[in-house]
């Protein structure tokens, strides 16, 4: 699915963004939708996950399980340190990431090396708050008014740029 289709998706099923789109309000609808209001939990710097690692004895939990061969978690928690430890400026904090946080979380076959205010304390110190399309998986970016004209332009009659849509 493109960006525009995407987008239109988005604008369509608002009604706020909608009543935009009837109106022509092609520079609102894109400030509203880069307006910060989604909180997300994207990345991580390596700044932020040492200072994650260094409180609530984290550290030492991931140490302890890294060096127990009768934990199941064992390679994943040494993942999980080489990750902090390595010095990359930046982690990207997709699905595959926090599975291995969940798995440290919830470990089925022994006790949790995390616990869930753990996950919840890092959680909260990569937060950011991005705009809607920001945080829109397929869109992943802030919008300009020329990508909501693209997305409205075969709502709107002879594709006219910052034409009001049908209602």
């Amino acid at each position: 699915m493109s960006i525009a289709t995407r987008l239109r998706q988005l604008i369509v099923a608002d009604p706020t963004l909608k009543a935009l789109a009837v109106a022509g309000s092609d520079g609102l609808i894109a400030e509203a939708m880069n307006a910060p209001t989604q909180t997300v939990h994207r990345r991580a710097t390596n700044k932020q996950l040492l200072r994650w690692l260094a409180g609530g004895d984290r550290s030492t939990k991931l140490r302890n399980a890294a060096q127990d061969a009768a934990n199941g978690a064992k390679a994943i928690a040494q993942s999980a340190l080489y990750v902090v430890e390595s010095g990359m400026p930046e982690v990207e904090c997709d699905a595959e990431w926090w599975g291995m946080v969940d798995y440290l979380v919830s470990h089925p076959t022994s006790a949790p090396v995390l616990s869930a205010a753990d996950k919840t304390a890092l959680q909260d110190r990569i937060a950011e708050t991005v705009g809607i399309a920001e945080a829109d998986a397929q869109i992943g970016r802030a919008v300009t008014s020329g990508d909501v004209s693209a997305a409205l332009a075969g709502d709107r009659p002879n594709g006219i740029v910052g034409a009001p849509i049908e209602g």
